[in-house]
């Protein structure tokens, strides 16, 4: 037998939809009803790391933004949740745009292998539709000037018939003004939460109808070719719309709509977020009407007298009268007492599939999914109520509510499908993915006072790899934001990632033969700037001073020195400086050219620092290994500070470039130096953070815990400008996680159980301005290989390393990522 019961060909289904037309410039949809619409985009908002105070805010605030829809109006919120793909994944194609130039030759490059794996990596993500991402529009229309119900009563039909003999009839001005005007104090309210609201642009709007309506050539034709037609509609209904007893399909594609029957007992605030965390393909709209709030109270009133005798009297009492009166007296209550309004709301759930079991099995599970809300919660399936279902939630056009319910607007709000989590920064320097399994772009510039950064975690949780992965995602491709990178290390960390991208790595040791000068200006200066000059001074409190301080006397004699020293001399060496004190007249300083003689040549310190710089410190990527100063805590201290004011030179000749100043192992150098000496070095990283952001540039530290940042001797300085802040895995701290870093009890928690898989992914808690909560960040292959210190891998590597003699770094790091993509295999054993 067959089961169709009506078919509805394209051009009748054109005549069906509402749409007139587009008023791009003032973003204005127009309908055949006389009625206009606008409609926003709204970033979806984490909910996942809000305390308590924290959601009961958003839904007092998002309340008050609702009250604002005059009697009559109608909001309709709806949630896509889709699977993304090259053409539609916001994210990858934000990262994509910062880092691909057509006119590079990426086959060239080791940065152009970086943005290739990167990509080959997303795009197997695709491939296994592991990755999803959640759109949220938000459609406003007031009332038409023409009279109408918005009950369901009243199906698709009831406003065409009448309207198709007057076509020209002319629009009052006042329903496009009424419309921006409200459109706009929505937006802004919006914004005020936290919300990122844009004005998307016709097209766009166009081709989500069109593939709406047309699932099956939308993968063909991809956007709406529009045709010169009377109406929008019948441009886009190129699709049959088919009703059948088991519901309908648009052409070949099955469509399945649920409805919420009865809501929860109850409802929390961002009862919604379950949606945005599953793994399917979606659409959830829902719709809310502002009442005529003294149409309500009086039949709210009729009510309330009609239960009150229900209940009363000395028979049998009535128990549901006695539950409905205090419903009624608690709702009343509510609107006059705290300024409530009732709404009427629909909530609406559709998936489709060209196949008809697995659109099935999708909806069961999305259906299950929206029972979880709460107790008493109930959906259904549409069956022969889907056709007039479907026409209620076409997008951008609610022009009728199908089983309307009567909420407050503290209840709608906790019902607002606007969570989940957007595609991140526009500038996209980095991809993590989030715990919606949806792609994030990450930038530490965008929306952020400075670029400044901390990297928290226990030993081997993944941060230099992360870190790495920030230097190197920011340099992969062409992006003409690529920043330098310049690194403190030890234990070269950073070593294989800085010469990869055609840095210069410097290993500073006394036995090495190097030789660097701290008496070096920059390019093209004759005389030290006060910077240089508190600088070499600084050098000399640590070099010449009683534990690590000059007296007054001796700094002022020291800095006068220092000028003069440049005016007289052509080649700048500690070994000229201390010729120079020698031939001085003050007994102060002839005493300080004694002590300098420790730090000239041939004495084992001079032969780092006494004579000709001789490395390259032009390279675009400096790292610099201190591991072999670490026997010498007096070398440590003045190599640290050498090298840190290279970097500082560096940074400042590359303005308005950016770059990353990154100090690994933080904690050696801020921790008080334990033999009462001053830390010049702790003071240096202090000013670097404070100072940084007069660059553009950015300054990391990286250490265990929280509280190695801090010391009496600088205090907070580099917590307090350090916007950015990332925690991989913890075991304690819980104390300056929750006082210096502000992390409530959710997000401690959250800290608390982040996971990693080696060389796969490690989860972290990132805390920044515009973006906050766990996310996860893995490596492609060759990122993994650049950046691992796991001892399996490093022993791998030496051994293929050695097995390669002839491949140079690019060639062995891919064949490591090729032939070893998760890193050594658990069976390599010994040290490395």
């Amino acid at each position: 037998m067959n089961k169709l019961m009506k078919t509805k060909a394209a051009p009748v289904l054109g005549d069906l939809l509402p749409y007139i037309h587009f008023e791009s410039e003032k973003g204005l949809l127009w309908l055949k009803d006389g009625s206009a619409t606008t409609t926003y985009r709204i970033t979806p908002k984490s909910s996942l790391s809000m305390t308590g105070d924290e959601l009961e805010m958003l839904r007092s605030s998002l309340s008050e933004t609702l009250n604002q829809l005059p009697e009559g109006g109608m909001l309709q919120f709806y949630f896509v949740r889709e699977r993304t793909h090259e053409q539609s994944d916001q994210a990858a194609r934000a990262w994509s745009t910062e880092h691909f130039n057509r006119d590079v030759n990426f086959e060239d490059s080791s940065t152009g292998d970086l943005f290739t794996s990167k990509s080959e990596q997303v795009r197997s993500r695709w491939g296994d539709g592991s990755l999803f991402q959640s759109k949220i529009y938000l459609t406003l229309r007031l009332p038409p000037e023409i009279d109408g119900s918005y009950g369901h009563r009243n199906g698709p039909l009831s406003f065409i018939t009448s309207l198709k003999s007057k076509k020209e009839k002319k629009v009052p001005r006042n329903i496009e003004s009424e419309t921006l005007a409200l459109s706009q104090s929505l937006k802004l309210g919006l914004e005020s939460q936290g919300f990122e609201v844009s004005s998307p642009n016709s097209k766009e709007l166009v081709d989500f109808i069109f593939r709406f309506l047309n699932p099956e050539r939308a993968k063909s034709m991809g956007t709406a070719l529009m045709r010169d037609s009377e109406f929008l509609s019948e441009s886009l209904a190129l699709t049959d719309l088919v009703e059948s007893r088991d519901g309908l399909s648009l052409g070949g594609t099955h469509i399945k709509i649920g409805s919420l029957k009865s809501y929860p007992e109850s409802s929390t605030p961002a009862l919604m977020t379950g949606f945005a965390c599953e793994c399917e393909s979606f659409f959830l709209v829902y719709t809310i009407l502002s009442l005529s709030q003294a149409k309500e109270k009086e039949r709210l009133s009729r009510k309330q007298r009609l239960a009150t005798g229900m209940a009363g009297g000395n028979h049998v009492r009535n128990l549901q009268a006695e539950s409905q009166l205090q419903d009624i007296e608690d709702t009343l209550s509510a609107m006059i007492s705290s300024g409530e309004k009732l709404f009427a709301s629909s909530l609406h759930l559709m998936t489709s599939s060209e196949s008809e079991a697995g659109t099935k099995t999708t909806f069961n599970r999305l259906l299950e999914c929206g029972e979880r809300l709460g107790g008493g919660c109930q959906w259904f399936e549409e069956t022969v109520g889907a056709y007039p279902v479907f026409f209620g939630i076409l997008p951008f056009a609610p022009t009728f509510l199908i089983r309307p319910k009567r909420l407050l607007s503290q209840n709608v709000s906790d019902f607002l499908p606007v969570y989940g989590i957007g595609p991140g920064h526009r500038e996209a320097s980095a991809l993590f993915e989030t715990p919606y399994q949806s792609l994030i772009g990450y930038s530490l510039f965008e929306r952020s006072p400075s670029g400044n950064g901390i990297v928290l975690g226990e030993s081997g949780s993944g941060k230099s790899t992360l870190v790495c992965g920030l230097l190197l995602g920011a340099n992969a491709g062409a992006s003409p934001r690529a920043p330098a990178g310049f690194v403190i290390d030890v234990g070269n960390s950073f070593k294989r990632s800085i010469l990869y991208l055609g840095g210069a790595s410097i290993d500073l040791s006394p036995e090495n033969g190097i030789t660097l000068n701290p008496f070096d200006l920059e390019v093209d200066q004759q005389r030290p700037d006060p910077e240089k000059v508190k600088f070499l001074t600084a050098l000399f409190d640590e070099i010449l001073g009683d534990a690590g301080n000059l007296s007054k006397l001796e700094r002022a004699l020291l800095e006068t020195e220092i000028l003069l020293f440049y005016e007289s001399q052509s080649e700048w060496t500690f070994s000229n400086f201390k010729k120079h004190l020698e031939h001085s007249e003050s007994i102060e300083l002839k005493r300080l050219s004694k002590l300098l003689s420790l730090w000239c040549k041939p004495h084992p310190y001079g032969l780092l620092f006494d004579g000709s710089t001789n490395i390259d410190l032009g390279a675009p990527h400096i790292h610099f290994e201190l591991k072999g100063c670490q026997r010498y805590p007096d070398l440590l201290r003045v190599a640290m500070l050498a090298v840190m004011e290279v970097i500082r030179r560096k940074i400042k000749e590359r303005f308005p470039r950016r770059s990353f100043a990154i100090v690994d192992e933080a904690h050696t150098i801020i921790r008080p130096s334990g033999d009462g000496r001053t830390n010049s070095s702790a003071r240096w990283v202090d000013d670097c953070f404070r100072q940084m952001r007069k660059f553009g540039s950015s300054a990391i530290a990286i250490t265990q815990t929280a509280k190695d940042l801090k010391s009496d001797e600088i205090g907070d300085g580099i917590l307090a400008n350090a916007p950015n802040r990332f925690i991989l895995k913890q075991r304690g701290d819980e104390k300056t996680l929750k006082e210096d870093l502000k992390l409530n009890p959710k997000e401690l928690k959250e800290v608390f159980s982040l996971t990693q898989l080696r060389g796969s992914f490690s989860e972290f808690y990132l805390q920044s301005e515009s973006i906050r909560g766990v996310f996860l960040y893995r490596p492609t292959p060759l990122e993994l290989w650049l950046s691992t210190t796991h001892p399996p891998d490093l022993i791998l590597l030496k051994r293929e390393t050695d097995n390669h003699p002839n491949m140079d770094l690019r060639m062995l790091m891919k064949f490591m990522a090729e032939t070893y993509p998760h890193g050594a295999p658990d069976n390599i054993g010994g040290t490395a």
